[in-house]
This record gives C-alpha cells, sequence and structure tokens, in this order.
C-alpha cells in the first residue's frame, strides 16, 4: 500500500514543484507557497535518504545530466 501511495503522490509533487518554477524565477512566489516548496524538498530528502542504496542508485544524475 505504502508503494502505492508512493507512485501517486511522487509524481503530483514534481508536478508541483514544476508549477512553482516560474513563480520562484519571477520572485512572485508567495510565503505559503515557498513554505510549501520547502516542505516538498522535504519530502524528497527524507524519501531518497531513506531508500536502499541499490535503488538510491537510479536516482543519481549521471554526468549527460545537467541537473
Amino acid at each position: 500500500m505504502l508503494r502505492q501511495c508512493a507512485r501517486l503522490l511522487i509524481p503530483g509533487l514534481v508536478e508541483f514543484i514544476a508549477k512553482m518554477v516560474p513563480s520562484v524565477h519571477d520572485e512572485t512566489v508567495s510565503e505559503s507557497q515557498a513554505a510549501s516548496i520547502g516542505e516538498v524538498w522535504k519530502a524528497f530528502a527524507a524519501l531518497f535518504t531513506s531508500t536502499s542504496e541499490p535503488l538510491s542508485e537510479k536516482f543519481e544524475p549521471t554526468e549527460e545530466c545537467h541537473c
């Protein structure tokens, strides 16, 4: 059940961050949006640090990635 929740939650979190990028870039993000973005980053950090090493290697950027 937890995996199913993650499958649904992660795309939503990514979409939220993607939608916030223009506001952050234009510096028009509200205080509540900034707080929400911070919470999403904390969720990603918790997820990736709790992921076992073989799985977490899939999330590391490669040299080809310009992240």
